[in-house]
This record gives C-alpha cells, sequence and structure tokens, in this order.
C-alpha cells in the first residue's frame, strides 16, 4: 500500500539444547566366562516463548545400564544373565508456575490454589484463536528387568530357551487442567428464539442468525461452558511383565535356514501405589452411582517433591 507499512509478528524462537554420554567395557574373565556392562546418559533442556513475552522451559534427563553374564558350560551349551535397567524425567515448567497466581488476580474462583497450577486460563473462542499456555508437569519413569538364556547348539539347530521379568514404575505429578478451561461462543449475546411445538407442547429455543459476539461473552464474563480438574496431582503406577520363550534356529542348508519360536507374556493389571484408581459403577437409569476401588492396601499418601529426583 502506497504510502503504508505492514507491521508483522516477531518471529518466535524456540531453543532446545541435548546432550549424551555413553560408554562401557567387556571382559574375558576366563576360558569360559565373561561380562559385558554398557552404560549411557541423556540430557537436554529449552525453552518456548509465546507472543506477550512469557517464557515456558522444559528439562529432561535419563540414564541407562545394560549388563549381561556368559558362561559356557561346553563349547555347545551356553548360558547367559542379563540385568537392563533406565529411569528418566521429564520436567514442564510454565511461566506463572510457583511465580504468579493469575487466577485469583481476576477474581476467578473454583480453580486450583496450588503455585503448581498458578497461570492463566485457557481460553477458547468460535471466531478468534485461543489463549492457552502450558500446563506444569513431573514425570518420571523407571523399569528395571531380569532375564535368563540357554543357548544350545546340536546339529543343525541352535536352540535358545529365556524367561524374563520386567518391573515397570510410572510417578507423574500434573493437574492437566487446574486453572480451568473457558469457551466463549456468542451464545449469551444471541437473540435467542423460543417457539413451541403445538402437537407435542415442546420447547425449542434456538438462536437467531446473524446474532451473538464471543468476544461480547468474552468483556462480560459468560463462558458458554467451563470446565476444571485437579486434585491430588501425585500418581504412582506401577506394573510387571513375565515372559517365557522358546526358539529354534534350524539350519536347513548353508543358504537356507528355518526359525520356529514360542513366546508367552503376562503383563499385570496397573495398580496405584496410593490406590487413587476408582471407576463409577452406576445405578438403573444412572440415577445413582458408587466408586469402585481396587481392593488392596492404601499406602500413606504423601506428596512428591517437584525438585530433582
Amino acid at each position: 500500500m502506497a504510502g503504508g507499512h505492514a507491521e508483522l509478528p516477531a518471529p518466535l524462537t524456540t531453543i532446545s539444547n541435548s546432550d549424551s554420554i555413553n560408554g562401557g567395557f567387556n571382559q574375558q574373565l576366563d576360558v569360559k566366562n565373561r561380562i559385558n556392562v554398557r552404560v549411557g546418559y541423556q540430557g537436554g533442556n529449552g525453552n518456548s516463548p509465546n507472543m506477550f513475552g512469557f517464557l515456558d522451559t522444559n528439562a529432561s534427563r535419563g540414564m541407562n545400564i545394560n549388563t549381561s553374564y556368559t558362561h559356557n558350560f561346553t563349547n555347545r551349551l551356553i548360558g547367559t544373565l542379563s540385568y537392563v535397567f533406565s529411569r528418566s524425567r521429564s520436567l514442564a515448567s510454565p511461566y506463572f508456575a510457583d511465580r504468579t497466581n493469575v487466577a485469583a488476580q481476576l477474581g476467578i474462583q473454583g480453580v486450583s490454589t496450588d503455585p503448581l497450577n498458578w497461570g492463566p486460563p485457557n481460553l477458547s473462542f468460535s471466531d478468534f484463536a485461543g489463549l492457552s499456555d502450558g500446563s506444569a508437569s513431573l514425570i518420571r519413569a523407571q523399569t528395571s528387568s531380569v532375564t535368563g538364556t540357554v543357548m544350545w547348539i546340536h546339529g543343525m539347530h541352535t536352540m535358545s530357551w529365556g524367561v524374563s521379568y520386567r518391573r515397570q514404575q510410572n510417578n507423574r505429578d500434573s493437574n492437566p487442567s487446574g486453572r480451568g478451561s473457558f469457551t466463549f461462543n456468542g451464545y449469551d449475546t444471541s437473540n435467542l428464539i423460543t417457539s413451541t411445538n403445538p402437537a407435542t407442547g415442546a420447547v425449542t429455543t434456538t438462536v437467531a442468525p446473524g446474532t451473538g459476539f464471543d468476544l461480547a461473552d468474552f468483556l462480560l464474563g459468560t463462558p458458554y461452558s467451563a470446565t476444571v480438574r485437579y486434585g491430588i496431582p501425585s500418581l504412582y503406577f506401577r506394573g510387571s511383565v513375565y515372559s517365557i520363550y522358546y526358539q529354534d534356529d534350524w539350519r536347513l542348508t548353508p543358504r537356507l535356514s528355518l526359525t520356529l519360536g514360542l513366546r508367552w507374556d503376562y503383563q499385570t493389571p496397573t495398580s496405584e501405589l496410593n490406590n487413587q484408581l476408582v471407576n463409577m459403577a452406576f445405578g438403573p437409569s444412572f440415577t445413582s452411582y458408587t466408586t469402585v476401588q481396587p481392593a488392596r492396601r492404601t499406602v500413606p499418601l504423601a506428596r512428591s517433591a517437584r525438585g530433582p529426583c
């Protein structure tokens, strides 16, 4: 446009850093015994700015250890015992968390007052782009497994048997909707038309076309819907996996081999350390309900710290 200029928003730059280190060793103890150890570490951090200049940060780290011990009973019979451990930690820290209680400053009631959940609510509009900020979270996952295998070479067959046990932990500390979510679609500022069906007497209400403005509803503070979900943020999930397998590598010719195998896995139902898993059992026509929890001992609840772990 002659004599004018256009103002474009400055681009948002997301910063991400990562590093890793790996190492290990093999050691032949004697003619029949050897050990193998592998260790790895990964870490990273970053930030995500938004158009208002607020900076959300994130950090993660993880480690894994893989060890094995091998014993040659004979030249054709070999046993291996291995242990694998891995653990990861991921922390998301929005700008307002533990800093500014925006909901209290705006006079919004009914949302979480935990400093972990401080920040602006999520806003959705039908005619404009919504506004939202990330949720604070701390997630820690850990897996340990022990595996024993035996390999037997017999003629043209290489047969293997193995058993394995894996223990899994998933600990999380977060409230995905602790600040609340509000939807504005112009319903409150619309011209509502009410009509009655002469035959049935049913009353229906419709919105007159071309009426209602979502931004006006927002300025009036009358959302069409509002949701919030928060409570005890710490959940500690536990589970185990058992495995048994058999495999036969049958070399029919120097150029053709046939692999046959059989495997059985069993994964236990996921449990929560403090018995916080619950279902709802409804009565006839959904007129009543009761809560149903697993029949297990409750461990005294202690909220996890959000610091390094």
